[in-house]
């Protein structure tokens, strides 16, 4: 069973809600404006998503599993 520890700051809010979303594996932790993730199994559940998203890109683009992919994200600037 999960113990659960809401979140809320913008950059780790966003990056889990969009992991959640499309790896289809926690839609059930996702509220309109609330995540809920594990106290106890947080990492595993978000490698396991990882992991997901990354085959299904991977797959998408027909990238094998041995192949280097990079991914640059641009900043914030203030």
């Amino acid at each position: 069973m999960y113990n659960f520890t809401s979140i809320g700051q913008y950059g780790a809010y966003d990056a889990l809600r969009h992991l959640w979303q499309r790896s289809g594996l926690f839609n059930h932790l996702l509220r309109e404006d609330t995540i809920f993730i594990s106290r106890d199994h947080s990492v595993e559940d978000i490698e396991q998503a990882r992991l997901k998203v990354s085959a299904n890109f991977r797959e998408k683009h027909k990238i094998q599993p041995t192949d280097t992919v990079v991914f640059f994200a641009p900043g914030t600037i203030l």
